[in-house]
C-alpha cells in the first residue's frame, strides 16, 4: 500500500513524459535533458537530484532520462538507492534519426522537440508499431520496460 503522504505529493510531480497503463498507473517517468556527453554518472546525478527534491515520481516502476544521444533506464526505480548508476543504458541516435531524418548529425534539437521525438517513439512501442532498432531494443530486453509498455498511453508534461 503506498502511504497517503506519498500518493498526494507525487499527484503534485510534473514530468517531461510519462507512460502509463491501461489502468492509468505509472509505468514509467522519462526526463529529458538534452546535454551532449550524458554519461550514467551524470544521468545518475540527475537522478539523485530529482529525487532529493522530490521532483522524481515514487509511484512508476521504471525511470528514464533521455539524451539525443544516449538514453539510461532504471527498473525498479523507487526500490533503488537515489545515487544508483541505471540499470542499462542504450544509444538514442537510431530513435532520433528514424523519427527526425531532417535532422542533421551535427544538429541538436530543442528539448520540446527532443519530448516530442520520445513521446513518439515510446506511444509506437506501446502499440507495437515501432521501427526494428535492434541496437536500441537490444538492452532494454529482461528489463521488463518492453513488456510494461504494451497498451500503455504515453502524454507529455503530465503531473504525475
Amino acid at each position: 500500500m503506498i502511504d497517503r503522504q506519498v500518493a498526494e505529493q507525487a499527484r503534485r510531480l510534473v514530468a517531461d513524459i510519462v507512460v502509463t497503463s491501461e489502468s492509468g498507473l505509472p509505468v514509467a517517468v522519462v526526463e529529458v535533458k538534452n546535454r551532449p556527453g550524458l554519461t550514467a554518472e551524470i544521468a545518475a546525478s540527475i537522478r539523485r537530484n530529482l529525487i532529493i527534491h522530490h521532483l522524481a515520481s515514487p509511484l512508476a516502476p521504471y525511470f528514464l532520462i533521455i539524451s539525443q544521444d544516449t538514453g539510461w533506464l532504471w527498473a525498479e526505480h523507487p526500490k533503488s538507492a537515489p545515487e544508483a548508476l541505471p540499470t542499462v543504458g542504450f544509444p538514442t541516435a537510431p530513435i532520433i534519426s528514424g523519427y527526425a531524418p531532417w535532422l542533421q548529425p551535427s544538429e541538436r534539437l530543442s528539448g520540446g522537440s527532443l519530448e516530442f521525438v520520445v513521446a513518439n517513439w515510446l506511444s509506437d512501442l506501446a502499440l507495437g508499431r515501432a521501427p526494428e532498432l535492434g541496437d536500441v531494443i537490444a538492452p532494454l530486453s529482461g528489463t521488463g520496460f518492453l513488456e510494461a509498455l504494451g497498451g500503455a498511453g504515453v502524454t507529455i508534461n503530465e503531473r504525475v
